[in-house]
């Protein structure tokens, strides 16, 4: 059993899976950031949930312009599913950048990525997106 401090919950059941739909609204026309009007989840495959609460800000795939052609812009393709649960926990690291970047990875194959590009995608955010450690901010407020 995961421990509450860290926000895990083990879910027993079928998984990897998504829970719910991506529903944002966009905070500002002129931004890519989208608030997110219902709870988004993903349960990996040790059965750990993984959720983006109603009010979370996301912003989509973090991949710069200059591999949009290659890879896709940031609100396209079969990796946009695992970006929000993704954008969610590097802006409050509630669990370790390692593990966050684990989970998109799983989530991307979930959703179809093939595993080739799934794998880019996550060598691309464990080698040059954030890193922290398992430093707790539970007590941080959506907006």
């Amino acid at each position: 059993m995961m421990t509450p401090k860290m926000n895990k919950i083990k879910i027993i059941g079928d998984y990897p899976k998504f829970i719910g739909d991506v529903v944002a609204k966009w905070c500002d026309i002129n931004h890519r950031d989208m608030r997110l009007v219902e709870p988004f989840s993903f349960i990996d495959r040790s059965g750990v949930k993984w959720t983006a609460p109603k009010r979370a800000l996301i912003n989509g795939a973090s991949i710069p312009r200059i591999f949009w052609t290659f890879v896709s812009s940031p609100f396209c393709g079969h990796y946009r599913r695992a970006s929000v649960i993704h954008d969610y926990y590097c802006r409050y690291k509630q669990r370790s950048s390692k593990a966050v970047h684990r989970m998109f990875y799983e989530a991307m194959l979930q959703d179809g990525v093939p595993k080739v590009k799934a794998k880019l995608l996550y060598q691309a955010v464990a080698w040059f997106g954030p890193k922290w450690t398992n430093k707790v901010t539970r007590d941080r407020k959506l907006p």
